[in-house]
């Protein structure tokens, strides 16, 4: 498959990204320097880099996809009331996709793991709110 113009600049903002961006920031960010690519381009290519196996695409249930760049392996966090996606590296022994495995009986061949959360900044807004009011 060719490496086009697009999609390496596409690859290289995935790759200078550290908060799993979305194909909407990865269009805005890759308009700068393409003015004419169109969305369509965009989703194709994160696709072909997924399948790839250059980014990880990250599901959320009541989110679009994020993007990762591929590194050493990590989970994720995800605050549940400004959305921030946080890398997490759980140190397990044996490893989860190995225990998966022992517990089902079954050949994993990868997961994904989102946890929910607060994040600090979550956590400390709403710790500065008096009482009995709600964020808004």
């Amino acid at each position: 498959m060719n490496n086009t113009k697009q999609r390496t600049l596409i690859y290289e903002t995935v790759q200078g990204s550290y908060a799993h961006p979305t194909a909407d920031d990865v269009f805005r960010a890759v308009r700068r320097d393409l003015p004419n690519i169109s969305l369509g381009t965009v989703y194709r290519n994160l696709n072909v880099l997924t399948e790839l196996g250059k980014i990880r695409k990250i599901s959320v249930p009541g989110q679009p996809d994020h993007f990762d760049r591929q590194g050493e392996w990590h989970d994720h966090m995800v605050c549940e009331r400004c959305g921030k996606m946080i890398d997490i590296t759980l140190r397990c022994t044996p490893p989860l996709a190995e225990q998966l495995a022992i517990q089902s009986g079954l050949e994993v061949t990868g997961y994904s793991l989102v946890a929910q959360c607060i994040c600090p900044a979550c956590a400390e807004e709403k710790e500065d709110q008096p009482m009995g009011q709600a964020a808004v």
